[in-house]
């Protein structure tokens, strides 16, 4: 064994079981159908009845998951839409649990924004931000490095801090989507445990992770996945996916041949025509949200199995993890929180305190009392200077700290006015008044709303009054309409090098409406064109030429307003003057293989090879590591 994989076993190592022959915890029974539509045609799905109320989980079901979002993602999102993308995310992750009756509820820890990489000195070679891909990304950032300086040292110093103070179960960075990982796209990855109810019997080294109290949370804990700038990566399941790697779920049988293991059942399932959310690849739109489980069927068809051997149960296994399945020889009713019992060295200990899914916490992060929103006016205009906010919690015997956030509809987080504040309660107080500095950008446009909410509460509770709406007044009325990129095209005869790009302005046509092209090459900035639609103007059909471009040539538009821009990518399609040669035809590139990382960066694969982040030479920060491809 080398000298890694010792260090670092106890980070990912399995769970097992005593029992081998037992029901699912919850005994579910199929009473509920549902109809859903397909790619094809309809699905009749039966979905168990759960046993609990799913809504009222107490706090040690509830997996809390902190986001990382690096600034650059902000080039093709508002913060407003990135809070749409993550409540979605989590909100279809716990769609997929209740629909499995997993006593697991997932939850919104934290939001913040962090700095992107920029001149990252690294282990001797410097990195940017469009260097990277989501391997990468996660190779540094994961390993919680804090000597390497830059933006690197920053970021975790932040998310240790944050750790401390929020006391959150799992990291999920989102970072633009910039390059290609190896010959495919790769749109997440995660750390995994492996897991092992079905183990006729397990050693100490089977343990979970123990991060209770601990200063740093395990490597195996973090996630990372692309904002969908590349359209390849769109997915309502992704967070979920790679959360469950996090949770110890591993794509379906066979599809990883180093970790199919006999006595491990968190595998996924494809049934009656549809996946679950563990299955690899990208989900399409009519995916339905569920985990493996032979107590599951679709179109009457099975979505797993229980034997011991080469059995597919994701939702046996999630229990196995909280420390609740039967296949334990003594369960709990509630998952267990505080110091994990490993015992001895070579001993199991008591099995029954096994959780690592809601159960890495730095510390029992107690709610005292509440807070609320107790002053704030009821309209907001562009001309104002600043916003004042009143904040009042109804206990002060300890610290406590919440954020107060700004979004708009019609107005946005950055541009208009500050994005959010940090009110922070010390011994004693109770009432904390914050401001917002409030911009001016004389874009004619129509009034809006502006929410005013508290979020990511430490050491205290949500009160009733913790969202409060405005109406927002422009500095001019009008309509300058919003630049949006509708099709790419290019002509080949000998070579393919010319092109166009039209650009259609959707809403009004007042006044002068200011854009930027930026065109990449796998990440690589290749250049930025700058144009403009004049008054009145709708439509603009752009010229382009370049001596190479290919299927990783892309089109992102910007703004110096989001107000003005419709985010959105395109990829150039092929149009030509003469039958194309087929030696040297350009085609956009596919790879339907899944890559495993283990450790010391080393790659197996189904078909396609690893990739050039190998030169990393940091995957063995990892241990294991599951990726998500497009496969569409």
């Amino acid at each position: 064994m080398n000298t890694y994989f010792k260090l670092s076993l106890a980070a990912f190592v399995a769970l097992s079981a005593f029992s081998a022959n037992a029901m699912t915890f919850g005994k579910p029974k199929y009473l509920r159908t549902m109809e859903a539509n397909a790619l094809s045609a309809s699905s009749l799905t039966n979905f168990p009845e759960c046993d609990f109320e799913y809504d009222t989980l107490g706090g040690e079901f509830i997996q809390r998951v902190a986001f990382y979002v690096t600034k650059d993602v902000l080039n093709y999102a508002t913060k407003e839409e990135v809070s749409s993308w993550v409540d979605e995310q989590i909100g279809f992750a716990n769609i997929s649990l209740r629909n499995n009756c997993v006593k697991l509820k997932k939850e919104v820890a934290l939001v913040r924004y962090v700095n992107e990489l920029i001149d990252q000195e690294f282990y001797g070679k410097t990195y940017n931000a469009e260097d990277l891909n989501v391997v990468d990304y996660q190779s540094m950032i994961s390993g919680m490095n804090s000597t390497q300086g830059g933006v690197l040292q920053e970021t975790s110093q932040q998310m240790k801090s944050d750790w401390k103070e929020f006391g959150f179960d799992r990291v999920v960075n989102v970072i633009p989507y910039y390059r290609k990982y190896g010959n495919g796209v790769v749109c997440g990855v995660g750390g995994n445990f492996f897991t092992r109810p079905n183990a006729e019997e397990f050693t100490y080294m089977d343990a979970p992770n123990n991060s209770w109290g601990s200063e740093t949370l395990s490597t195996q804990f973090f996630a990372t996945v692309a904002w969908p700038n590349n359209p390849m990566c769109e997915s309502k399941s992704i967070v979920a996916h790679e959360l469950g790697h996090t949770d110890g779920l591993f794509h379906e049988r066979g599809q990883q041949p180093t970790v199919n293991y006999d006595d491990t059942l968190g595998y996924a399932a494809s049934c009656g025509g549809h996946n679950s959310i563990m299955y690899s690849g990208i989900d399409t739109p009519s995916a339905l949200g569920f985990f493996s489980s032979p107590n599951l069927t679709i179109n009457g068809e099975a979505c797993g199995d229980p034997s011991t051997v080469k059995g597919v149960d994701s939702v046996e296994t999630l229990h196995f993890n909280l420390g609740l399945s039967s296949l334990h020889s003594n369960p709990r009713d509630v998952p267990h929180q505080g110091v994990v019992d490993a015992g001895d060295s070579g001993q199991v200990g008591d099995t029954s305190t096994w959780n690592f899914i809601t159960n890495t916490r730095h510390s029992n992060n107690v709610a005292v009392g509440s807070v609320e929103i107790t002053d704030s006016p009821t309209a907001l205009s562009e001309s104002d200077e600043v916003l004042a906010i009143e904040v009042t919690r109804t206990d002060t015997s300890a610290d406590a700290s919440v954020v107060v956030k700004l979004e708009g509809e019609g107005a946005y987080a950055g541009a208009d006015f500050e994005a959010e504040k940090v009110v922070s309660f010390v011994g004693g107080q109770n009432t904390e008044t914050v401001e917002f500095s409030i911009y001016e950008s004389n874009i004619p446009r129509a009034g809006g709303t502006v929410t005013v909410s508290l979020a990511y509460p430490s050491k205290v509770e949500l009160g009733e009054e913790s969202t409060v709406s405005l109406s927002y007044t422009p500095n001019k009325q009008g309509d300058v309409g919003r630049a949006k990129l509708a099709a790419a095209e290019i002509y080949c005869d000998a070579n393919c090098t010319d092109g166009t790009i039209e650009v259609k302005r959707t809403g009004g046509t007042e006044g002068e409406l200011p854009f930027d092209l930026v065109i990449r090459e796998d990440g690589d900035l290749v250049t930025r064109l700058s144009y403009s639609f004049l008054d009145g103007e709708s439509a603009l059909s752009l010229p382009y030429s370049s001596d190479a471009i290919t299927s990783l040539t892309t089109i992102d538009i910007e703004a110096a307003h989001p107000v003005l821009v419709e985010y959105g990518r395109l990829f150039f399609s092929y149009e030509y003057e003469t039958t194309p040669d087929p030696e040297t035809e350009t085609t956009p590139e596919t790879d339907n293989t899944e890559t495993v990382i283990v450790d010391e960066g080393q790659s197996t694969s189904g078909g396609g090879g690893s990739g050039g982040s190998m030169s990393l030479g940091l995957l063995a920060l990892l241990g294991l590591t599951v990726l998500r491809r497009q496969t569409r």
